[in-house]
């Protein structure tokens, strides 16, 4: 299970490493990281709403880039 989980987190980070920044940066800060939105929000100067906006679409750029329906 291990491997598993490892090789899919593995697959996971390299498909945010090829969304564009504005996607990227929040969605690693969310997803790896745990930070909230508001905590991001406060490292780049934006809304919290502005960030789960982005976070939303990034998760949909994610999706399409892994090939799958859903995440999270």
């Amino acid at each position: 299970n291990d491997i598993v989980l490892s090789a899919e987190a593995r697959a996971m980070i390299e498909a945010i490493n090829v969304l564009p920044p504005n996607y990227r940066d929040v969605l690693y800060l969310r997803l790896i990281e745990d930070f909230t939105p508001e905590e991001i929000g406060n490292m780049f100067g934006m809304s919290a709403n502005m960030v789960s906006v982005r976070i939303t679409r990034g998760l949909e750029k994610l999706r399409k880039e892994l090939k799958i329906e859903k995440i999270l």
